[in-house]
């Protein structure tokens, strides 16, 4: 054999053993990457709360204060002048398919109260009272589970 020619048929063993390795490692990664892809698609019921309570807490035509003068909204602070059940449907979760409720403090709206097949998710905002003052509240978010 010549100087600094691979020969081929000395390490095929070794070769073959290492691709099988691989082959192995790749197809365990690949499984267990599509087993968490499907999980997540699943189970969207806590994206879809989050994406309620975000537009809850964002949106000028739902929950969120306003400065009618500056033309401004101030996403995460909670106008309660505005926490009514006609804003709620028309303006704040107009694609929310499922029943759901939202409660401020003690107060509560929505279309159902309690049940097993209930998931609620809670955030802490900030809420403009009638009077004018501003506390910190934790809005909770209710929805059935269908």
């Amino acid at each position: 054999m010549k100087k600094g020619a691979y020969d081929i048929g000395r390490k095929a063993v070794y070769m073959f053993i290492v691709v099988f390795f691989l082959a192995v490692i790749f197809l365990n990664a690949n499984s267990i990457f599509s087993q968490f892809q499907q999980r997540i698609t699943k189970n969207t019921d806590g994206i879809d709360n989050k994406l309620i309570l975000l537009e809850m807490i964002t949106s000028k035509n739902c929950l969120a204060l306003e400065d009618a003068e500056l033309k401004r909204v101030y996403q995460g602070i909670i106008d309660i002048k505005k926490f009514d059940t006609t804003n709620l449907r028309q303006a704040c979760a107009r694609f929310a398919e499922k029943k759901f409720f939202i409660q401020i403090g003690d107060k509560r709206i929505g279309d159902i109260w309690d049940g097993p097949q209930i998931i609620t998710e809670t955030m802490q905002v900030v809420i403009k009272k009638e009077d004018g003052t501003i506390e910190k509240g934790t809005l909770e978010l209710g929805v059935e589970r269908v």
